[in-house]
């Protein structure tokens, strides 16, 4: 039975993005290892370095299906999907099991955090941007199919390592806070 949060954003599409996130996630992952491997460095720079193939897993994975479509915010280095009209966006949030999810001090990445502002949730107490009040898009600038504004951003959430691999997958909602911050009111634990 999949949560009704779930049918409300991807509607007949849920259980496939159930299905599939956590595969895309994990192939994703398997390629920042072979990533990490094959470049022989003691250090974590190579498996970190491969993050746009979190985005790649999911477009690959998800591209052609009913419901689906690939999506290249404006700006962005890398391409997502929609499904439904609900942004799908991978985050690591921890590389392993001990770190939550909600823990304040785990906030995502720019690239999450871009996306989220733009697409996601406003913060209740949100304002406009000074640039947003100063420099509104112009009535000419006609929007384009590039150029669709999502609905709204479900995040992939992971725990990953270059040791274990994944070790945790889920689909989250976070909401931006005025602060910065993102808040997770909603999170479905999907089987790895």
């Amino acid at each position: 039975m999949l949560a009704q949060w779930l049918t409300d954003r991807f509607g007949p599409h849920a259980a496939m993005v159930v299905e599939l996130a956590p595969r895309a996630v994990a192939a994703a992952v398997e390629r920042q290892i072979d990533a990490h491997e094959a470049s022989g460095l003691r250090t974590r720079h190579a498996y970190g370095g491969a993050w746009p193939a979190q985005y790649e897993e999911l477009v690959r994975l998800l591209r052609g299906r009913d419901g689906v479509e690939v999506f290249h915010p404006h700006g962005s280095a890398v391409q997502t999907v929609l499904v439904n009209g609900y942004l799908l966006v991978p985050y690591r949030y921890a590389e392993d099991l001990a770190t939550s999810l909600t823990d304040p001090r785990n906030q995502p990445n720019k690239t999450c955090l871009e996306l989220l502002g733009r697409y996601g949730e406003p913060a209740p107490d949100a304002q406009p941007t000074l640039s947003e009040a100063l420099f509104p898009r112009p009535e000419s600038e006609a929007r384009t199919p590039e150029d669709v504004a999502p609905d709204g951003v479900v995040f992939v959430v992971f725990a990953a390592n270059e040791q274990a691999g994944l070790l945790r997958v889920g689909l989250a909602v976070g909401v931006l806070q005025s602060d910065g911050t993102v808040r997770w009111p909603h999170i479905e634990w999907l089987p790895v």
